[in-house]
């Protein structure tokens, strides 16, 4: 049912973890803290990051924790997205 689909958008909760590069991760918080409350205010999203000097396993990548229903995950990525396009730009 299409309508029950469109309801569960709003209302169920998902969560999606991703690596991020250091500079975006500065760009979200830039007071190593793990959670981005920013976020919360501006998108709805539970945004958690790893700290400063913690990498995923075998890189220099940040561990970024999205909780959220999809349009407020959606929402994030495209923040997220944005700044990665900015920071290919000043380059």
């Amino acid at each position: 049912n299409e309508e029950h689909s469109v309801a569960d958008e709003d209302t169920i909760e998902y969560a999606i973890k991703l690596l991020l590069s250091c500079q975006i991760a500065w760009s979200i918080s830039s007071r190593n803290e793990p959670k981005v409350t920013w976020m919360l205010d501006k998108f709805g999203s539970d945004v958690r990051l790893s700290k400063n000097d913690e990498f995923y396993p075998g890189t220099a990548e940040r561990v970024c924790l999205i909780n959220g229903t999809v349009k407020q995950i959606i929402s994030t990525l495209e923040w997220i997205c944005n700044v990665k396009m900015e920071e290919k730009l000043m380059k």
